[in-house]
């Protein structure tokens, strides 16, 4: 590592080769990756970062050409942007700032299970919501999931489904119903969700790309 940061319930690191990594709480985009749900494994935010420093719910990054970065809460304007926005991924603070992505980058942002209540033996339906939260349009690839898993969630289990996303715009969501889901027997259960990805059992360094849903089937 190369740098450290941490906040309150927030902590940063800065890799050997510039990439900035974030984990912890996030209830208001404090970590950078585009969303408010709690990372328990480093996720990466930027790269070509040169220093970073975290307040209580925010951060700021200085990149390698010098420009400066800022997400998180704005209550104050302590982003610099001009505003009292909150802002779930970088912005640029005003006079100082650059790009922080420079092409296309996807994430899953959010799933959606139906019913609510998942019958032994039966099926489901799940809404995965992909955001491109890069700076330019891009052809997002495919949109995997693995379901029936356990609690600690794999890639090898049953009930693998898979469907292409399309092209998404800067900034853009698109939102993909996959339905006919293996339910299963009854137990606690884990849903993985990729985009433009592969799954990886271990997956600590590539979090943006993959969303894990735990929830339950009944008898």
């Amino acid at each position: 590592m190369q740098r450290l940061a941490v906040g309150w319930y927030h902590s940063l690191a800065i890799k050997t080769d510039g990439s900035l990594w974030a984990w912890g709480y996030n209830a208001w985009g404090q970590l950078g990756d585009g969303t408010t749900t709690d990372r328990w494994t480093p996720v990466r935010v930027l790269t070509g970062v040169a220093a970073v420093s975290a307040g209580a719910d925010h951060t700021v990054a200085r990149k390698t050409d010098g420009s400066l970065w800022a997400w998180g809460a704005n209550w104050y304007g302590q982003l610099g942007d001009g505003t009292t926005t909150n802002h779930l991924s970088p912005v640029p603070v005003a006079g100082l700032g650059g790009s922080p992505i420079s092409d296309a980058d996807f994430t899953v942002t959010n799933i959606t299970l139906n019913p609510s209540a998942r019958l032994a033996g039966g099926t489901f339906s799940a809404a995965v919501t992909v955001k491109n939260r890069g700076t330019a349009a891009g052809e997002a690839g495919t949109l995997a999931l693995w379901v029936d898993q356990p609690g600690v969630p794999a890639c090898d289990a049953a009930g693998g489904a898979a469907v292409p996303v399309g092209t998404l715009a800067a900034g853009a969501n698109r939102t993909l119903t996959l339905d006919g889901l293996p339910a299963g027997a009854d137990a606690a259960k884990s849903l993985r969700a990729f985009i433009d990805h592969t799954c990886v059992s271990a997956e600590a360094y590539d979090g943006n790309n993959q969303w894990v849903k735990p929830y339950n089937v009944v008898p």
